[in-house]
C-alpha cells in the first residue's frame, strides 16, 4: 500500500507582519503650533505685566506730584499770581511814561546866559522814538547864537538843532525859532530814575 502524503497548506514558518510607517509629518505641525501657542501665551502675560506696571508708575507719579502741590500754599500761589500779574502792568506804564523834565535840566545846562527861550512844545514821534521839540528865543547878537548853536551839535542828546527867522528888534536883541529833536531815552521815566539814583545816594551820604 502506498504511503499517503499529507498536504498542508499552513506554512511552517511564522508570518511576520511588517511594521506600518508613521508619517512624521503632522507630530511637527503640531509641535510648532504648540510653541507658538505657549509663545503667545507668554506675550501676552507679559504685555499684562508691563501694562499694570506702567498703570501703577502712573498712578505714583500722580501721588507724588500732588504731595509736592499740596506743599505749597494755594493762597501764596494766587496772591503770587496777582502780584505778578500788578508787576507786569507797572512795567508797561512805566516803560510808557515820560518826564519832559529832563528836557529842562538839559536846556539850562548848555543855554548861555545871553539866550532865553519864550515858548516851548513837544511831540513824540512813535515811528522814530524822537521827541521833536520846537522853541522860541532871544540872542543877545547873531555871535551868541552861533555859540548856542554849537552847545546844540555837541550834546549827545540833541539832534539836528535849526535856528531859523532870525529878527532883529528894536532893542538889538535876536529873536529866533529853534527846533530839534532829543532821544526817547532821555525822558524815559524809568532812564530818569536809573539817572537820579547815584545822585540820591549821594545826598543821603
Amino acid at each position: 500500500m502506498d504511503k499517503e502524503f499529507q498536504t498542508s497548506f499552513i506554512p511552517k514558518k511564522t508570518i511576520v507582519e511588517s511594521p506600518k510607517r508613521v508619517r512624521s509629518g503632522g507630530g511637527i505641525i503640531n509641535l510648532i503650533s504648540f510653541i507658538v501657542f505657549v509663545a503667545s501665551l507668554l506675550s501676552a502675560g507679559g504685555a499684562y505685566l508691563y501694562r499694570n506696571s506702567v498703570e501703577s508708575d502712573i498712578a505714583e507719579f500722580k501721588r507724588s506730584l500732588q504731595i509736592a502741590k499740596n506743599q505749597f500754599e494755594p493762597s501764596l500761589i494766587e496772591e503770587l499770581q496777582v502780584l505778578d500779574k500788578r508787576l507786569n502792568a507797572a512795567t508797561t506804564i512805566l516803560n510808557k511814561h515820560v518826564a519832559v523834565s529832563p528836557i529842562f535840566v538839559l536846556l539850562q545846562d548848555i543855554t548861555l546866559p545871553t539866550v532865553r527861550y519864550s515858548d516851548f512844545t513837544y511831540e513824540i514821534d512813535s515811528s522814530t522814538s524822537l521827541v521833536n521839540i520846537e522853541m522860541k528865543g532871544e540872542a543877545k547878537g547873531y555871535n551868541f547864537i552861533a555859540l548856542q548853536a554849537d552847545l546844540f551839535s555837541d550834546n549827545k542828546f540833541i539832534k539836528n538843532p535849526i535856528f531859523s527867522d532870525f529878527i532883529l528888534d528894536q532893542t538889538g536883541n535876536i529873536d529866533f525859532n529853534l527846533s530839534f529833536s532829543v532821544d526817547k531815552s532821555l525822558i524815559s521815566y524809568e532812564s530818569f530814575i536809573d539817572r537820579e539814583q547815584p545822585t540820591l545816594g549821594d545826598n543821603q551820604i
